[in-house]
């Protein structure tokens, strides 16, 4: 049974990719209504991390702490809240958001802190290289560096188009070698721009997968490539190739490749890839989801980018949309 929060920390990063203290401001008034929730706001820095202060809020007694930013903020909360059975609500303020997508979380502040302060809860698997930061989806090879140069100054403007504009730099790169392995399995060679590791199942509609789980103990692998229609290689047919080649891989998968090849996970540029076994951890992180968040649709990428865009229009002020409903009521 569900307990409902009263001691709730809002862990806020204010250099998210959308504007973190609008954002704010809404839940702040949302959550000045509810008498019976304690709100504690923490604000991420560079030395104060969100896995630091979300440890600050445990040990300040939250039962419920809610992320206010985008996906880097997202696990930074999580990496401290996995095993503790406190459960992570999120306000999606970034670029990419891509957890909250995958689970169908609003984007909009009021709807999505009515998710965190509800009943639905999910277990969400995460994966670690080594010992590094958890992630839930994570890329080597050219979106990685499509990434590393999105500039955040773009992400803020543009939202998730700046990645299309990154793109556009790297499409010619050219592919690279990658040698993976899933656990129990022969080692697999393969020519790609990039590999693509984590909960990729429930992100986009091209996943073609028997169990789109996002707690089913299962990492994703897709082999990317970029030559689908616009580069060709001199042994290639004339029919269209796949753009990305998915296997599923339970437990874990090492991934090999040259030295230096770029790394990001949840959309943030984490330098090289540092090699080694991608693990999943499953069970381990409780998530607040819509009460459909068990059975969602696939999204296209263009479904995300519409509604990134979306959640960028202007709003018309609370008073405005109040004298149209009378309007609309009374006839005038």
């Amino acid at each position: 049974m569900v307990t409902m929060p009263r001691r709730v920390a809002v862990v806020v990063n204010p250099a998210a990719g959308r504007c973190a203290a609008d954002c704010l401001d809404r839940v702040r008034r949302a959550l000045s209504a509810r008498t019976e929730v304690t709100p504690h706001v923490l604000r991420t820095t560079v030395i104060q991390t969100g896995a630091a202060v979300t440890r600050e809020a445990l040990a300040e007694g939250a039962d419920l702490v809610i992320a206010c930013g985008g996906d880097g903020t997202v696990m930074a909360c999580a990496d401290a809240l996995l095993g503790s059975g406190i459960p992570l609500g999120i306000i999606p303020a970034g670029t990419g958001n891509i957890l909250a997508s995958s689970l169908g979380i609003p984007a909009q502040p009021e709807a999505a802190l009515a998710v965190a302060l509800g009943v639905g809860r999910v277990q969400v698997d995460v994966c670690r290289v080594g010992a590094g930061a958890p992630f839930f989806a994570g890329s080597i090879g050219a979106t990685a560096l499509v990434m590393r140069d999105a500039s955040r100054r773009s992400k803020k403007r543009f939202g998730m188009a700046a990645y299309g504009l990154s793109t556009v730099r790297h499409l010619f790169d050219g592919p690279r070698e990658f040698r993976v392995t899933c656990a129990d399995e022969a080692e697999r060679l393969v020519c790609a721009d990039a590999v693509l590791v984590g909960n990729y199942a429930r992100l986009v509609r091209s996943v073609r997968l028997a169990t789109p789980r996002v707690d089913d103990g299962v990492i994703e692998v897709g082999v990317l490539r970029f030559d689908a229609r616009w580069r060709r290689s001199a042994d290639q047919s004339a029919g269209r190739r796949h753009v990305i080649e998915w296997q599923q891989c339970r437990g874990s998968v090492r991934v090999e490749c040259a030295s230096g090849t770029a790394f990001e996970r949840d959309g943030d540029w984490a330098g090289p890839w540092p090699g080694g076994v991608v693990t999943v951890t499953s069970g381990q992180l409780s998530v607040c989801a819509p009460t459909w968040a068990q059975e969602p649709g696939p999204r296209t990428l263009a479904g995300m980018l519409f509604a990134d865009l979306r959640s960028k229009l202007p709003r018309p002020p609370a008073d405005r949309l109040s004298s149209r409903s009378r309007d609309r009521t009374t006839g005038v």
